[in-house]
């Protein structure tokens, strides 16, 4: 009696523990199907990464672009603004030599009127 006992109690544990075969084959296909459809989401997330990856690397050729592109119109503006003084200055230069040469013609006009107190 003894040993029906300790032979129920060593055997049953393995008895429960086992499957059938039918419970096998729907255990199985339900692992290959879990496992195709992570390796398709594996494969979308790999893709997505790719993606992702690409977008990174245009994103920052464009920002680099845009510093190039910021830097050029700064320097232009740089320029525009000492072309804009050197123009002001040459204004400045022409309409001082314009009144100066004014300024020196008319006292040689004045000079060369006959005066109205000699009569000839």
């Amino acid at each position: 009696m003894l040993r029906v006992i300790v032979f129920v109690f060593l055997v049953a544990p393995a008895l429960w523990g086992c499957v059938s075969l039918d419970q096998h084959a729907a255990l199985r296909e339900a692992y290959n199907k879990l496992d195709q459809e992570r390796a398709a989401t594996q494969a979308a997330t790999q893709a997505a990464k790719s993606e992702a990856a690409k977008a990174s690397a245009e994103l920052n050729r464009v920002r680099q672009e845009m510093k190039d592109l910021d830097a050029r119109l700064q320097k232009a503006n740089q320029e525009m603004a000492a072309l804009s003084a050197q123009l002001e200055d040459t204004k400045k230069t022409m309409a001082a030599k314009e009144k100066s040469d004014a300024e020196r013609a008319k006292p040689a006009k004045a000079t060369k009127r006959p005066s109205k107190d000699k009569k000839p």
